[in-house]
C-alpha cells in the first residue's frame, strides 16, 4: 500500500477538530506518507520534530489517496449496511492514520452520518445518543463540539456528563462501524490505526431524525431560552477561573472561548456592547490575560480591543488596557506599549503597576529590550538598530 502510495503528500494535525482556544498548540504539517507512517511506527521522523512536549500527537487529515489510483481501485469491496447503500466509495472516502494515543475529540457531524472501517491496528470509539447532548455540553455553539473528554471524564468540571450513557467499541482491522446523523463521538487510537472514512448525508426521511429542536412560541419562552444561555455561559467562566488558579491556561482559554460564543450565538465577531450585562467584557478581558501567559500577545490584544470598542470607562477598560500594552510589549511594539500604559494612569492615577511601566520607559535600555521582540519593518519604524 505505501510503496503505491509512499511519495504522495498529506496534510497531518495535531488537533481534531481544532478550536479557536488551541492557539499555537494547534499545528498543521504537510509531510509524504512514507515519512508519516515511520512516525507512526515510533520510528525516527522529522515530523517528530513539530511536536512540542505538551503537544497531541498528529494525525493524517482527510487524506483521499484512492482518487488517482485507478489500478488499486480493483481492490476495493464496497461495504454494505442491511437495507443501505453501498458507502466507502473509493473516489470520495478519506484514509485516517495516527500513532498509538492520538484523538479525535468529542464532537458531531450533524445532519451528516460517517461510516468508518478499520484498516490496520485497533481504534476504540466513544459514541452518545443525540438525547444526551446536553448532558455531554453539546450543541452549546455552532461548531458541534463538546469540551467534555471521555477519556478523561471530569465530573467536578461536567457534573452533567454522568447522566449521559456512553456506547463503547473498539475496532479491529476489518471491522465496520456507522455513526448515524446528530451523533456524537470521540475516538483514540490504542495502537498504530489506519481507517477508511465516508461522510454522508442520510436522506430526507433520516434528517433530523432525533435532534433537539425547539420552538418559542411566547416572550416568557424567549426569556426562559436567554437565562438558560447566560447561567451556562456563567458556568463556563467560573470553570475557566478555575483553570486560571490551577494554572491550566490552555484549558481556561477553552472555557472562556465557550462562554464567548454561548454569548455571542456562536458569532465572535459580535461586538462586546450587544451585552448589556457586561459579562461578555469581563470573559474577553480574562481570556486576553491567558493570552499573555500562552505569549499569544496578537490575541490578547483583538480581545483588548473589542473591550475598548464599547467606549466603556471602568475597571475593565484599565485592565484592558493595560493587559493590550503587555501584549504590545511582547510584539515590540514599544510606543503603542508606553501610550496605552499612560492611558491607565490617566483613568486611575493612583495604579501602581502603570506607574512602574511609565517608569520603565524613561530608560532607554528598557525601550530596547522591548524593541527587540519587534520585526525589523517595526524596529525601523521606531528608530530602533534593525542589527
Amino acid at each position: 500500500f505505501f510503496e503505491a502510495f509512499g511519495e504522495q503528500e498529506i496534510m497531518c494535525m495535531n488537533t481534531r477538530p481544532s478550536r479557536t482556544s488551541d492557539g499555537n498548540v494547534s499545528q498543521k504539517v504537510k509531510v509524504r506518507a512514507r515519512e508519516f507512517l515511520r512516525y507512526c511506527a515510533g520510528e525516527e521522523s522529522l515530523i517528530a520534530s513539530f511536536q512540542g512536549e505538551n503537544s497531541f500527537p498528529f494525525q493524517a487529515h482527510e487524506w483521499r489517496p484512492f482518487a488517482n489510483k485507478n489500478d488499486l481501485k480493483k481492490h476495493w469491496n464496497p461495504m454494505q449496511f442491511p437495507g443501505g447503500s453501498a458507502f466507502l466509495d473509493p473516489q470520495c472516502s478519506y484514509l485516517e492514520a495516527g500513532p498509538a494515543g492520538s484523538e479525535v475529540r468529542l464532537h458531531s457531524r450533524g445532519e451528516s452520518a460517517v461510516a468508518f472501517c478499520q484498516l490496520a491496528g485497533r481504534a476504540q470509539f466513544v459514541l452518545y445518543a443525540p438525547a444526551d447532548a446536553c448532558s455531554i455540553y453539546g450543541n452549546e455553539t455552532h461548531d458541534l463540539q463538546s469540551l467534555y473528554d471521555p477519556f478523561r471524564p471530569d465530573l467536578t468540571s461536567f457534573p452533567r456528563s454522568c447522566a449521559a450513557k456512553p456506547y463503547v467499541v473498539v475496532l479491529g482491522p476489518g471491522d465496520g462501524l456507522l455513526v448515524p446523523s446528530h451523533w456524537w463521538y470521540a475516538s483514540k487510537c490504542l495502537e498504530m490505526s489506519i481507517q477508511a472514512m465516508y461522510s454522508f448525508e442520510t436522506d430526507a426521511l433520516q434528517k433530523g431524525k432525533g435532534a433537539a429542536v425547539v420552538e418559542v412560541t411566547d416572550a416568557d419562552g424567549a426569556d426562559d431560552i436567554l437565562r438558560d444561555i447566560h447561567e451556562r455561559a456563567s458556568l463556563y467562566k467560573h470553570r475557566g477561573n478555575r483553570e486560571y488558579a490551577y494554572g491550566r491556561f490552555r484549558e481556561a482559554c477553552e472555557a472562556y472561548t465557550r462562554a464567548i460564543e454561548m454569548l455571542t450565538l456562536g458569532d465572535e465577531e459580535d461586538e462586546a456592547d450587544t451585552d448589556p450585562s457586561g459579562d461578555l467584557c469581563v470573559i474577553l478581558c480574562n481570556r486576553a490575560q491567558c493570552w499573555l501567559k500562552r505569549k499569544m500577545w496578537t490575541q490578547a490584544i483583538q480581545d483588548c480591543n473589542r473591550i475598548l470598542r464599547t467606549g466603556r470607562s471602568d475597571d475593565i477598560t484599565v485592565k484592558a488596557l493595560y493587559r493590550r500594552a503587555k501584549a504590545e510589549e511582547g510584539l515590540g511594539d514599544a510606543e503603542s506599549a508606553e501610550r496605552d500604559f499612560k492611558r491607565v494612569l490617566e483613568l486611575q492615577p493612583h495604579n501602581r503597576d502603570a506607574h512602574r511601566e511609565v517608569e520603565n520607559y524613561t530608560s532607554i535600555l528598557h525601550r530596547l529590550t522591548v524593541l527587540a521582540h519587534a520585526s525589523p519593518e517595526l524596529r525601523r519604524r521606531q528608530g530602533a538598530p534593525t542589527s
